[in-house]
C-alpha cells in the first residue's frame, strides 16, 4: 500500500485564471512509446474491471483509485507510480470510462427505438407499449419506461 493523501492531486495543472486544464496523454508518467500501451491495456483492464461492479456510475463508492491503482501496478511495475484523485492518470482513464458509458447508454437508446420502430411497430400508442414493458420479463426502471413508451424523447 502506498503511504500517500489519495485524494487530490496538489501538482494537478492549472490555467492561468486558476482553472484546472484538461489533462491529455503527454502527462502520462509514461514514455512516448509506452502511451499506446497505456491506451490498450490499462483502459481495457479498468473498463473490464468497472463493468463487473455492482454499481458503475459512482466511481468513489466502487474503489476506482485502487483498482486502478493495482491495474496500473500490474501493467506497468516498471513505471511506479501512486495514482491520485485528479492527477493525469486518473482524469485521462476516468474519461475514458465516461466516453464508454455514454457509448453504452446511446446504443441502448438506440436499440430501444429501433425495437418500437422496426421490429414492434404493432405497438403504436403508449398504452400498447406500456403494457408490452409491463409484462417484460426483466424488471425496468421508471427512467427505462419512459424512454420505451416515447423513444422520441
Amino acid at each position: 500500500m502506498h503511504d500517500t493523501d489519495y485524494t487530490f492531486d496538489p501538482k494537478a495543472p492549472l490555467r492561468q485564471n486558476g482553472t484546472t486544464r484538461r489533462w491529455n496523454k503527454d502527462d502520462l508518467p509514461l514514455p512516448l512509446d509506452e502511451h499506446k500501451r497505456f491506451r490498450k491495456e490499462i483502459i481495457s483492464k479498468v473498463i473490464a474491471w468497472v463493468g463487473e461492479q455492482e454499481t458503475i456510475f459512482n466511481t468513489t463508492a466502487i474503489g476506482f483509485r485502487d483498482a486502478l491503482q493495482r491495474i496500473w501496478d500490474e501493467v506497468f511495475p516498471g513505471h511506479p507510480t501512486v495514482i491520485v484523485v485528479r492527477d493525469a492518470v486518473y482524469d485521462i482513464t476516468l474519461q475514458k470510462i465516461y466516453e464508454y458509458r455514454s457509448g453504452v447508454g446511446n446504443e441502448g437508446i438506440n436499440n430501444v427505438v429501433d425495437y418500437f420502430t422496426n421490429i414492434r411497430q404493432d405497438l403504436t400508442t403508449d398504452e400498447m407499449r406500456a403494457q408490452h414493458v409491463q409484462e417484460a420479463p426483466i424488471p425496468l426502471r421508471t427512467s427505462e419506461w419512459l424512454l420505451i413508451l416515447n423513444p422520441a424523447r
